[in-house]
């Protein structure tokens, strides 16, 4: 590099060590999650670890935060899109209009992965995976809800009035925090 120099961040981001091989003993009930996620980042030999309690998550998933869903298209790659989400009876709850592709993909390859994560201090999320279900009913009532929580209740006439609603138990979650990084 000619002129520039490399310069190195303050504090280093984290890199995510393959959680695979940690224990992490996981209960998942029809109205009750107890996690006991253990999501490991390493950055300066320190380890982020979060426990989550069923009301700990619900009181997070309950933010407006913006999602990120997972899903396959029909040679394997991932599509990753923005969606609103609503956590409900231990499941995460999107709505989907009838001609988005995310469609085709959840018939096609079920599984499904979502992440909801804070943009702001102290950056905690949670991943959720597992076989998604397209439900044909529901989409108005939960179109209402997101509309009501993510745009202050007005309803956008770009927004479709019908469709599916994915719905999402998680076979998987893993959650993560900041907090210990900012006091």
């Amino acid at each position: 590099m000619l002129g520039r120099q490399l310069v190195q961040p303050a504090v280093p981001a984290p890199r995510m060590v393959d959680d695979e091989h940690v224990e992490r003993p996981e209960r998942v009930a029809a109205l009750e999650f107890t996690v006991h996620a253990r999501s490991i980042a390493v950055c300066d030999d320190r380890v982020v670890t979060v426990d989550l309690s069923g009301a700990s998550l619900d009181r997070f998933l309950a933010g407006p935060f913006l999602a990120t869903l997972a899903t396959y298209r029909r040679d394997g790659t991932v599509l990753l899109s923005p969606v609103w989400q609503e956590w409900r009876d231990g499941c995460f709850h999107l709505t989907i209009s009838h001609g988005d592709i995310k469609v085709t993909h959840v018939r096609a390859d079920p599984r499904v992965v979502i992440v909801v994560a804070e943009h702001t201090t102290p950056y905690r999320g949670v991943e959720a995976s597992g076989t998604a279900e397209l439900l044909g009913e529901g989409y108005p009532a939960l179109a209402e809800r997101m509309v009501e929580r993510y745009l202050g209740g007005v309803f956008p006439p770009e927004l479709d009035r019908d469709g599916h609603v994915l719905r999402l138990k998680p076979e998987r979650l893993r959650a993560w925090s900041f907090a210990d990084w900012f006091g």
